[in-house]
């Protein structure tokens, strides 16, 4: 799992690569934990290139919502991949996470 970042005006783009799964998930956590350490609450997430996610995975992102919702942040997500998107709907994340379906929209709603 590749993590890369792009600050806008309005927040950051953090773009996820490669699988979300069990033996990535613990290196996805300590880096978005990371990331609000040092002051970003306002995150949007491109899950374009993310060809797979476990329940690792959507934990991960529980965690990372919950976490900037205790700091008054604001986390959206963008460019669903078709598995992923199905993923969601089927676990009822899609109705907790706010999703979007370009990095730019998602920057308007930070």
């Amino acid at each position: 799992m590749e993590i890369t970042e792009k600050k806008e005006e309005q927040g950051l783009i953090l773009s996820l690569h490669g699988r979300l799964d069990a033996n990535a998930a613990s290196q996805a956590e300590e880096r978005l934990k990371a990331v609000v350490g040092r002051g970003e609450i306002k995150l949007a997430l491109n899950l374009s290139d993310v060809d797979y996610i476990s329940s690792a995975g959507l934990q991960v992102l529980l965690k990372l919502l919950k976490e900037i919702d205790s700091r008054e942040g604001r986390l959206v997500l963008c460019h669903l991949s078709q598995y992923v998107r199905e993923i969601f709907d089927l676990t009822g994340f899609s109705a907790i996470f706010t999703v979007l379906e370009s990095c730019d929209e998602a920057l308007d709603q930070l």
